[in-house]
């Protein structure tokens, strides 16, 4: 019979199977390279990761809806909803009526929007290559083509 040793700890159930998952370390990488980027520049310009997502996905392909956004995200639609929301009261996108679907809103960045982006990116760019930096140019090739193989 194991002794007690009184220790709560001691009882706790442990199961690390997942940790070693392609998605756990997606996770962590992601974190790990976002995190840093976003706590010195979130307050800042008063700006959340999902709503610079949603900024980034807007400046490559302005003009779509925002279930496009999820899909092209692979986000929640209702997390991109509140991103769009909370973008547009602070002027960085704006929105018209599809013509050809009266119910659907076609979402582009502002001039703000693009002032932030523009702000942004180059920044974001080098906060990426100073974390990639620990691959060689055919392992961070080898990485992009992996990344969008699995990303479809």
């Amino acid at each position: 019979m194991k002794e007690n040793s009184g220790n709560d700890n001691d009882n706790l159930r442990r199961d690390t199977q997942l940790r070693d998952t392609i998605a756990y370390r997606l996770i962590q990488t992601m974190n790990r390279m976002v995190k840093p980027f976003m706590e010195e520049h979130s307050k800042r310009y008063s700006l959340t990761l999902s709503e610079w997502r949603v900024i980034n996905a807007l400046a490559a392909n302005p003009m779509v809806s925002g279930e496009e956004i999820a899909r092209e995200l692979h986000m929640e639609k209702m997390t991109v909803s509140r991103s769009l929301r909370s973008l547009e009261k602070t002027g960085r996108v704006m929105h018209r009526k599809d013509s050809s679907n009266r119910k659907r809103n076609q979402w582009t960045l502002t001039q703000t929007g693009w002032e932030l982006f523009d702000s942004l990116a180059p920044m974001a760019l080098i906060h990426q290559e100073e974390f990639m930096s620990v691959l060689t140019t055919r392992e961070r090739d080898q990485l992009f083509r992996l990344l969008n193989k699995l990303a479809g």
